[in-house]
């Protein structure tokens, strides 16, 4: 028979919407705590979120295995990330505490080590301020070039700057200084001015050396006494002055009776 024939119908599928696939919230939120635990390992405690991530790991794995219901691999991946975050708070933790017991002892150790260089530290001459002049009877006005071993004289409040003159005293009177060596500095009559340094360093060292030794009858190191010296200037360089006047005395004290033979 002739005629158009009818057009296919298109398909049709049964009534209502398709059925959703389960999903597993566990496994994806165990991924993204997993992951965070991991990048945030080295802030002190917290390895807490990957405790978390391992419980939420262990919760969506359990589901996964359920027909159907997928995740596995994310909850597999949120249980690594989230031991590794905890491994690596344990980790950082334990670093630290090695870190600041370090630096503890190095604290503690360098402490002792100021206490102990305290303890031995032992002034020279310079450090030990000196006493005023105490005026005394008997004494008499002396030139700082006619000084004699074993001569004790006064301080003079001027200590500072070249000193012309001194009081000398017997000994047997209270009295600041007393002189133990004359040295002459090793130099010739035309030989310039070394300069105040060099003659200073060479005056302290020789004045604490065997001239203090000899005249007291002990070592510098432990004897109860502390030297200085009067040294040539430029001035008196120019007119021949070599001489080294090494005295001694007690700081903060006067002395009665002579330091020679001693043995402090």
């Amino acid at each position: 028979p002739g005629g158009v024939p009818p057009q296919p119908q298109g398909w049709e599928g049964p009534p209502g919407a398709p059925p959703q696939r389960p999903s597993n919230g566990l496994a994806i939120a165990a991924l993204i705590v997993g992951i965070i635990a991991l990048l945030i390992a080295f802030i002190p405690f917290a390895g807490f979120l990957g405790i978390v991530a391992l419980v939420l790991g262990f919760l969506g794995l359990s589901r996964a295995k359920r027909p159907g219901v997928p995740g596995k691999g994310m909850a597999i991946t949120g249980l690594v990330t989230g031991g590794l975050g905890v491994l690596g708070a344990i980790a950082w933790i334990v670093v630290g505490g090695l870190i600041l017991g370090s630096l503890s002892r190095n604290a503690d150790d360098f402490v002792r080590e100021l206490e102990q260089a305290a303890s031995e530290f032992e002034p020279t001459a310079d450090d030990q301020p000196r006493q005023a002049e105490q005026p005394q009877t008997g004494g008499t006005t002396t030139s700082v070039f006619d000084l004699a071993v074993g001569d004790c004289f006064h301080d003079r409040p001027d200590l500072q700057g070249p000193i012309g003159d001194v009081e000398v005293v017997s000994c047997d009177q209270p009295h600041d200084n007393e002189v133990f060596a004359l040295l002459n500095y090793p130099a010739g009559a035309t030989d310039p001015y070394p300069g105040q340094e060099a003659v200073q360093n060479w005056a302290e060292e020789n004045c604490q050396g065997s001239a203090f030794q000899a005249y007291v009858g002990m070592d510098y190191a432990s004897s109860r006494y502390y030297t200085t010296y009067l040294s040539p200037t430029a001035d008196t360089w120019e007119q021949g002055d070599r001489e080294v006047v090494c005295y001694l005395y007690v700081p903060d004290e006067q002395v009665t009776g002579s330091a020679r033979g001693s043995g402090q």
